[in-house]
């Protein structure tokens, strides 16, 4: 009797709100991530999730849009035989939560639609609550339920039991995939990244989707893709920056509890750093800078082909000549392959001021820059044909004699043009114009000189009229 009494006293107290200081409250229930959005009833974790730590070493999961009733209390409660237990009390209201308690001497009881409550002792739990189905899941310790009754029934480990109206089922947790990489090593050369291409996995029976988590370990450690699909594949590969990541496989059963993760799979996607002037084309091909060479990143113990045999990447990639070089890289002891391109710089600039025979005052100088890739650009890249290179951004100066003279550019595809009309002064005059691009190299110049018109001849002045003769008369 005293421990039924004791069980009534512990369902009170998650039945109303939280009593003690806001300062005592705020100790035992603490966010330590992500946000928690108050409502009139309870709290909403916001996009991204929450983490809340309790008092004593526990703490809590919710994943976005999980709901909590404002009850939390501590108590001591009669668990097992072996006395009582200091308990974490809290009420779900929907949502997916993660309950963790590491000491087999603190639990964290839960309780959730359908009159069902559960207590994790030693380990976790998770819970996926609505408002007509309630899943419970021991992901490992210590867990045990109940259903409109303080008859708490003990959950194996590994085991998932589902509650919904009128019907009770319990199941494994879905075995972890095995996962195949088809390649390790990824270039991302291509300004929108590497594509994540074949990833696939053995299909898990009573599995209805899977979800498949990438995360990059470095520049920074960070969930950069959680993709779902219900074919064994990644049928839509996410494109990555360069960098160092991992990659996992989880299933996901008909209730929506998720699987064992599989083991993780790490890969890397190579980058590229060139000196000014270098960059990579639509199609993925390495354009080298002003220097010829190239470094590329993350790329710590590969090998390189050489011309006849295979040896450690160099430092820094140098194109020998102007002549385009085939990369073949891989990792030691593998022979998956990764290519690529390097060619040499390929902007063209022409740069006219003309007429070459203008004099002042009188002609108008017309000035034509045309900045090209030196080849012709293919409609698949976005851009209309005879645009410049998108990589560069020109720079112009007009000068008259040794000061700078103000000019107007209009663009059309790549060629920029301007008018100088004719500038005063005794003459001759020279006009210079010079292209640079955003780094400040030279990329073409001009000059015209401009002669003085000679000024017109007077008019000779005209005779007078003669008179009429005497034999006219």
């Amino acid at each position: 009797m005293r421990v039924r009494r004791n069980w009534l006293f512990a369902w009170m107290c998650a039945g109303v709100l939280a009593l003690g200081t806001r300062a005592h409250a705020a100790d035992e229930f603490q966010v330590v991530a992500g946000r928690l959005e108050s409502r009139s009833d309870g709290v909403v974790a916001a996009q991204g999730g929450a983490t809340v730590r309790l008092a004593k070493g526990a703490s809590l999961r919710l994943e976005p849009g999980t709901k909590l009733y404002r009850v939390h209390k501590q108590t001591p409660l009669w668990l097992s035989n072996r006395g009582r237990t200091l308990t974490h009390l809290l009420a779900l209201a929907s949502g997916r939560i993660d309950v963790e308690s590491n000491d087999p001497d603190l639990a964290v009881m839960v309780s959730a639609p359908l009159a069902v409550t559960s207590f994790v002792r030693g380990g976790r739990m998770h819970i996926a609550a609505e408002a007509d189905q309630v899943s419970i899941v021991n992901l490992d310790g210590s867990v045990s339920w109940a259903v409109k009754s303080w008859k708490f029934t003990p959950l194996a480990a590994g085991k998932v039991h589902n509650i919904a109206k009128g019907s009770e089922a319990e199941s494994a947790i879905l075995p972890a995939p095995v996962v195949r990489l088809e390649n390790n090593l990824f270039g991302g050369f291509d300004p929108r990244g590497a594509a994540l291409s074949g990833v696939s996995w053995e299909p898990v029976p009573g599995a209805v989707r899977y979800r498949v988590s990438v995360e990059q370990l470095e520049p920074e450690r960070r969930r950069v893709s959680n993709v779902e699909t219900t074919s064994a594949a990644l049928s839509s590969p996410p494109r990555l920056d360069p960098g160092r990541y991992a990659l996992s496989v989880q299933a996901v059963d008909r209730f929506g509890i998720n699987g064992q993760f599989s083991s993780s799979e790490p890969f890397t996607v190579m980058g590229v750093r060139s000196s000014d002037g270098g960059y990579v084309d639509a199609q993925g091909n390495i354009i080298a800078g002003y220097d010829r060479s190239v470094h590329l990143t993350y790329a710590d113990g590969l090998l390189m082909k050489g011309q006849h045999e295979w040896g450690p990447l160099p430092d820094e990639i140098v194109l020998p000549s102007g002549e385009p070089m085939n990369l073949h890289l891989r990792q030691a002891g593998d022979t998956r392959l990764v290519s690529a391109r390097l060619l040499p710089p390929r902007v063209t600039t022409s740069v006219f001021v003309g007429p070459k025979f203008a004099r002042w005052p009188g002609d108008s100088l017309r000035v034509e820059v045309r900045i090209s890739a030196g080849e012709p650009r293919a409609p698949s890249e976005g851009a209309a044909p005879g645009a410049p290179p998108a990589w560069i951004t020109p720079r112009f100066r007009v000068q008259l004699g040794i000061d700078d003279l103000p000019v107007t550019w209009t663009q059309n595809g790549d060629t920029y043009v301007t008018e100088i009309p004719p500038q005063g002064g005794e003459g001759p005059w020279i006009v210079r114009v010079e292209v640079e691009d955003q780094y400040g190299h030279l990329l073409g110049r001009d000059f015209v000189e401009v002669a003085r018109r000679p000024a017109p001849a007077p008019a000779a002045a005209k005779a007078p009229p003669s008179g009429p003769t005497q034999a006219s008369r």
